[in-house]
């Protein structure tokens, strides 16, 4: 039977290596797109970010109510869940950013800082995947 940390990897994998990836993707090739590219973006981006609280609220529910069910506190697992943290705290970043840094600096800054927040969630997310992958082995 499956469990909900079984659950929160399939949604943290589907978050991280599809759908962030791919809201990402839209935006960057917006002149192909057309006007819509916008709308395509923000709601990929947002279902990501909704699936993404979801997941975490899994894993904090579990810990909290079967805190003995893991025993493992290795070197990866406290390495997984700081990084989990900082992942969190960079989304709300992104988030703010996205839709309150226009109001003050340029668009090319913004653009910028918007696009480098991206990828830092992107690529943190694979190696959080990453170091999960390592604690199932073990």
């Amino acid at each position: 039977m499956i469990d909900l940390y079984q659950i929160h990897g399939l949604l943290q994998f589907s978050i991280f290596v599809i759908l962030f990836p791919l809201g990402a993707l839209i935006a960057l090739m917006r002149n192909y797109i057309g006007e819509s590219w916008r709308r395509f973006h923000v709601g990929i981006q947002l279902t990501a970010v909704t699936l993404f609280v979801i997941a975490i609220s899994m894993a904090i529910y579990m810990g909290r109510k079967y805190p003995k069910k893991i025993k493992d506190e290795s070197p990866t697992r406290k390495l997984h869940k700081i990084l989990g943290r900082i992942i969190a705290i960079i989304i709300a970043l992104q988030l703010l950013w996205a839709y309150k840094g226009r109001n003050y600096v340029d668009w090319t800054l913004w653009y910028y800082i918007h696009m480098g927040l991206s990828a830092s969630i992107i690529l943190l997310g694979w190696t959080n995947i990453t170091l999960a992958i390592r604690m199932k082995k073990n």
